[in-house]
This record gives structure tokens, sequence and C-alpha cells, in this order.
């Protein structure tokens, strides 16, 4: 073996590395070293030692290959990976974590620690679940967690660790990684809410049933029971009477119940068509008053409307039929639910629209329900309306309807201080 370059006395006692050539003229990396030493005679001799470190070598560039192949993998995960020390402490952090929580890794690590990100109101508790897999040196896997954005928002993470021990198998810290999971849980909660409101949906058509077969019946079983009474030959004029308008005020309920039910099925069908014309909106509102008047048998309750314009002035191009059957339901809704004190029927002019409104000094409705009441099969008070009949239809039927005709329909409320139903429609 030769080596390309002669010893020099600068590299006595120094270790060097150079390229030798073999026999065959290939080349390959060495270690030298040299010693001198004197013989008795005072001569100078020289002692190297050449070690081949090829292996060595090829060991070395495959590690810096693994070390930049696996911050390669770290900088395109999409995964936080991390490490802590014993104490929590982050002293590492991939660049991810900017995207997710919105921190750079400077803002973390050295400064922050893992319990920091977790939200207050649980914040000990898990601290003190991890803080007891750290004391018994436990790999853990897929430890849900929710976490805090810098911007104060939730990022939900998969969380997976393992222990880093020194030679002496002690604790120096946690590795892991940070999967972000907030859409899957996101998903999760939305599948729920959506099975939440179809089992509700289910119990609310269930209860429909109930009560559509409660409100045939009754009527039913009046108008066949007193018709029956009415063959007594020994009936007297009085009871024949009265068996009459026992009858026919339920041939009256019971017409009241199939139309709703054949309303709401021609709204969801869109085969209601507006017919729009010329409507005096003062003359309309008289004849409900007068209607509603008559049927008003509480003189607890009073009825009273209230005119926005002069007659002149109150015309409108609307379907005349449908917006007086909406406000005929609210009317009525009103009267049913309203034991004593007022009822209110009127309107205002909100720039180039109507405002209707019907206020009444009722039961109110609670804030929370405010949807709730205009979809199908749906009553705030289940027990009272049972009380008082009626299928739940009348509010989704007077909804389709106002929407048929390009307005809208909302309440304002509060629990036992009454409701007012708001009906805004064009005015041209």
């Amino acid at each position: 073996m030769q080596t390309k370059h002669g010893a020099k006395e600068t590299l006595i006692g120094k270790m060097i590395e150079i390229v030798a050539l073999r026999k065959d003229g290939t080349e390959f990396p060495v270690e030298l070293s040299l010693s001198s030493w004197k013989n008795k005679e005072g001569q100078t001799y020289f002692t190297g030692i050449i070690r081949d470190i090829t292996e060595k070598k090829l060991a070395l560039e495959n590690l810096t290959l693994s070390e930049e192949r696996l911050s390669q993998i770290i900088e395109v995960s999409k995964d936080w990976i991390w490490e802590v020390n014993t104490k929590g402490l982050y002293t590492y952090t991939s660049g991810i974590v900017e995207e997710m929580l919105g921190y750079k890794s400077n803002e973390i690590v050295n400064n922050k620690y893992f319990y920091d990100f977790f939200p207050e109101e649980k914040r000990e508790k898990l601290k003190k679940i991890i803080f007891e897999a750290f004391k018994q040196k436990k790999i853990f896997h897929n430890f849900i967690n929710s976490s805090i954005s810098k911007s104060g928002g939730i990022v939900w993470f998969s969380m997976s660790g393992i222990p880093i021990l020194d030679n002496k198998g002690d604790l120096i810290g946690y590795r892991g990684a940070n999967c972000d999971i907030t859409k899957c849980v996101n998903s999760e909660k939305a599948l729920l809410e959506a099975k939440e409101k179809v089992e509700e949906s289910a119990n609310l058509k269930r209860e429909f049933i109930q009560n559509l077969s409660h409100e045939i019946r009754t009527p039913m079983n009046g108008i066949l029971g007193f018709s029956e009474l009415l063959n007594d030959s020994d009936l007297t004029k009085e009871k024949q009477s009265e068996y009459v308008e026992i009858i026919q005020n339920s041939s009256t309920q019971l017409l009241h119940v199939i139309d709703d039910l054949l309303e709401i099925s021609i709204l969801d069908t869109n085969q209601l068509k507006k017919q729009e014309g010329k409507v005096n909106l003062n003359k309309l509102l008289e004849e409900l008053f007068s209607v509603f008047q008559l049927k008003n048998k509480n003189n607890k309750v009073s009825f009273c409307i209230k005119k926005g314009l002069p007659n002149k002035q109150s015309i409108l191009l609307t379907d005349k039929k449908i917006l007086k059957k909406v406000l005929g339901i609210l009317i009525e809704n009103a009267f049913k639910f309203t034991q004593k004190g007022f009822v209110e029927l009127g309107y205002q002019l909100r720039g180039d629209k109507i405002e209707l409104y019907v206020k009444d000094s009722g039961i109110g409705i609670n804030k929370e329900n405010y949807d709730l009441i205009f979809e199908l099969f749906s009553q705030e008070e289940k027990e009272l309306s049972q009380k008082v009949g009626g299928l739940g239809l009348g509010l989704s039927i007077a909804k389709k309807s106002i929407q048929l005709l390009g307005g809208d329909i909302r309440v304002a409320s509060e629990k036992g201080k009454g409701a007012t139903f708001f009906v805004t429609v064009k005015r041209t």
C-alpha cells in the first residue's frame, strides 16, 4: 500500500484522514496516526498505524442520508412531531404546528409545556393522566384531546408518544406525534346531531299520528253518538237543538282537521298557486275582526284591530285568500293560548313593505323554540295543545303560505308574557 502524500513531522501525534491506493490503483479512505521515538544511539524512528475506514465512512454516509430522509419526512408530514422533557416542556416541535395551532416553533420550544394548550377546564385532569404515564414510562396511543389554538379555536388531536430513555433506563422525556382529527370529530358531531334530528322527527311524527287519531276520533264520536241519540222519540226540542249543535260543531272540527291535512299536502307538493289582486288591507282586517269577534266566547279576552294607513292608502297587491288564511291561523292560535288579557291585530308600513302583526298576552314561547314552532308536527306545549286541540300544522301552513307570497313570518316572545307574530309582505 502506498500513500499519496508522505508523512511529515507536523503530522506526528495527530489522527488524520487520507486517501490511500490499493495495489490495483483504487482509492479508499484510511485513518493515519504517527508517533516518533529514538533508540539508544539517538536515532529517530517513526511508527504509524493505518486503519481502513471504508465501512465507517459508509455507515456515516448512511446515517447522514437517514437523518436527511427523516428530516424531509417530518417536514412534509401532516402530523405534529414533538419532544418534551420530563417536566413536559417542549424541546422540539415540527413546523406543521404553526398551521395547526398558529404558533411558530420558536414560540413553543423551551417556552411552552404540553398542558398549556389544553382547555382550562380539562387541564389539571389531562395533566395528571399524562404525568402518570410519564411516571410509568408508558407508551400511549391515540390519546384523544382538544387543544386551544393561538386564535382561541378548538383543535382536536389524536396523540401518541413513546418514552426517551438514557443508557441507564432513566426517563429523559417523551417523543411523539399529534394527528389533527378536528374534521373527523366535527363530522361525528354532525352525524350525531343528524341522528338526533331524525329520531326527533320520528318521535314528532309518531306523536302527530297519535294526535291525529285523537283529533279525528273525538268529533267522529260526537257525530255518531249524538246522531244516534236523535233517534230517541222522547227527546224534547231543547235537547234536539243541543244535540244538533254538538253534531254541527263536531263536523266543523273534523272538517278543520281535514282542511289542515289537505292544505299542508298541497303546499308541500307546490300545487298551490297564488292569484294576486288589489286588496284593501283595512277591509280585510275588519272582516277578520268580525269573524273572530263572534267566535270569541271568552269575555276575559278582548280583541281589537289597529290600522296603519287610511283606507285609500291601504291597498296592496297580493293573494287575499292566502293572506287571510295566514292571519286567521295566527289569530286563532292567539285566542287558543290566551286565557285572559287581549289579542290585537294590526299592521305598520315599513318602507316598501307592510308588516302585519298578531299580538297577544298569552302563555308566550321560549326563545329556543322560535324556529321549532314553524316546523311540521311540532307543538311547544304538548300537554296544553292536547287540551285546546290541534295538530300542530297551523304555523307550518302559515309559514309556507306567506313564503309563497314572497313574504316572511317571525315571532317575538317571552315565556309567560305573550307573543307577537309578524308577517311581512310586499306592498306592490
